[in-house]
């Protein structure tokens, strides 16, 4: 988590509320916190120790106070984004809330709240996903489009194997016979790849191409982001973020080979603008493309859903 600023418990976050420091909306964490004190004297030692720690008392419009930008925009977000940080069996998640003006990056638990200090909502994006590095360090690599058929018949061929380094006929024979799959089909898969221009085989060597390479180091690495975008409409909880209706992206390789993975939707070959022939839609359909990215580039895909949020709002 970044640097943090503040850290609120549940008496704290009820004393804020109460006196109208803040008024959460119902889709803020906030309110995840919210718990009432078992007396009027524990309410006033809480509020003299806000107070002792600069947080404002409702007396000063609150934008204007220490901690404002903070509290104001967990109070009244516009949408959360999660990101999903999974290397091998570990997974670690960052939590971003967005409001209108700032975003701030928020650690809850049922027993406190920490949260970083306020950044222009661009600055925060671009930090966080910068901190995670997504940017791949090849250079002049195209995005590169393949289905998924194809990558499981690359890792078929390559298990034991998976730093893709040249590979013998006779060590894919035996992968796959280690998968239960009849050796004898390595000649057909290997024939296909070819075709498609993902391998070279030359006798019994089997050779990725450079950008097939990429692609599997990527995938093969068992480390991965998930990055994901919800907007917090007025009438929802703050807890879905995982929602169907959440925006997704999804992020594989460790730092310095990571790819942006984008499937191709079969929706968009559809439309009028498209121009992609009956046949080729068919042939793309299901793909996935596999592309450089960079936290700028990533930043601007969702600041543009929290803009249409703004447009919403």
């Amino acid at each position: 988590m970044a640097e943090i600023a503040l850290t609120l418990v549940p008496p704290e976050v009820h004393v804020l509320v109460t006196d109208q420091v803040v008024v959460p909306a119902r889709r803020s964490r906030l309110k995840e916190l919210l718990l009432v004190p078992t007396s009027a004297e524990a309410r006033r030692d809480t509020r003299a120790q806000l107070q002792k720690r600069g947080l404002p008392d409702g007396k000063k419009a609150l934008l204007s106070t220490r901690y404002g930008r903070e509290l104001a925009t967990l109070a009244s977000p516009r949408g959360e984004l999660l990101v999903e940080h999974t290397r091998g069996t570990e997974v670690t998640r960052r939590l971003l809330i967005i409001g209108s003006h700032d975003a701030v990056e928020l650690s809850i638990t049922p027993e406190s709240l920490a949260v970083s200090a306020a950044q222009p909502r661009k600055e925060a994006i671009e930090a966080l996903l910068g901190a995670l590095d997504v940017t791949h360090e090849t250079k002049g690599l195209e995005p590169f489009l393949m289905h998924p058929d194809q990558l499981q018949a690359l890792t078929l061929l390559w298990a034991g194997a998976l730093e893709g380094a040249p590979r013998s006929l006779a060590a894919a024979s035996q992968a796959l016979a280690t998968a239960k799959l009849p050796a004898a089909d390595v000649d057909a898969l290997a024939a296909a790849l070819v075709e498609s221009k993902l391998i070279t085989r030359d006798g019994d060597t089997l050779t990725l191409s450079a950008t097939a390479g990429a692609v599997t180091r990527a995938v093969w690495a068992e480390e991965r982001l998930a990055i994901y975008f919800r907007e917090t409409p007025d009438n929802d909880l703050p807890q879905h973020i995982l929602d169907d209706d959440a925006m997704s992206l999804q992020v594989v390789g460790k730092p310095g080979q990571r790819l942006l993975v984008t499937p191709v939707d079969a929706d968009d070959l559809t439309e009028p603008e498209a121009q992609v022939a009956p046949a080729d839609a068919a042939r793309l359909e299901g793909a996935l493309v596999f592309s450089r990215t960079s936290p700028r580039a990533l930043a601007e895909v969702l600041l543009d859903a929290v803009s249409d949020t703004d447009d919403d709002a």
